[in-house]
């Protein structure tokens, strides 16, 4: 519920109330405040000009706010059951999931999410070994950087992880 302007310049949060405050970064001052979805909105996004702010509320609704003029702009046709959004990087079109369908939209009025991709042909190469070793390594350094003391109880965690990575050589299943 918190996304940075792409100019660095300003910061949106989202509330439980569906409000944002759009806030100035270098003193934290809200510039405009405004409800602009039904419940919480959890997550935001702003417009490559830094003139709109995006936000999803936590019933599905998707919304454009032009936080200068406080207009909002519900985005009729994908906002019922959105689940996940993300904008283009030249804020011309959305990506959104709903109902478990993925659809790329124009950001205009009258869109909707009835032409759904076509992702039954996707296919996706799974390599579990290097998974597996990939795991390892994230809950390992997971560990090291966020045990709850310091010293790790006196245990070499080093030699720990060199310890036991070597048995990843030996995982089947």
């Amino acid at each position: 519920r918190l996304a940075m302007a792409p100019d660095g310049l300003r910061f949106a949060i989202g509330w439980r109330d569906g409000t944002i405050d759009v806030c100035d970064a270098r003193d934290g001052s809200v510039l405009a405040r405004r409800v602009v979805v039904d419940g919480m909105a959890f997550r935001l996004a702003w417009s490559p000009d830094a003139g709109e702010v995006f936000a999803l509320s936590d019933a599905g609704e998707l919304v454009r706010w032009r936080w200068r003029e406080d207009a909002v702009e519900p985005l009729r046709g994908v906002d019922a059951t959105v689940t996940a959004f993300e904008l283009s990087a030249d804020g011309s079109k959305v990506l959104a999931m709903a109902g478990g369908r993925l659809a790329i939209v124009d950001l205009r009025p009258g869109q909707n999410l009835s032409e759904a991709l076509d992702l039954s042909n996707m296919e996706m190469n799974v390599d579990p070994v290097a998974e597996w070793r990939q795991i390892f390594n994230d809950v390992w350094r997971l560990f090291r950087d966020y045990f709850y003391v310091a010293n790790m109880h006196g245990v070499d965690w080093q030699a720990m992880g060199e310890r036991y990575s070597g048995l990843l050589d030996d995982v089947v299943t």
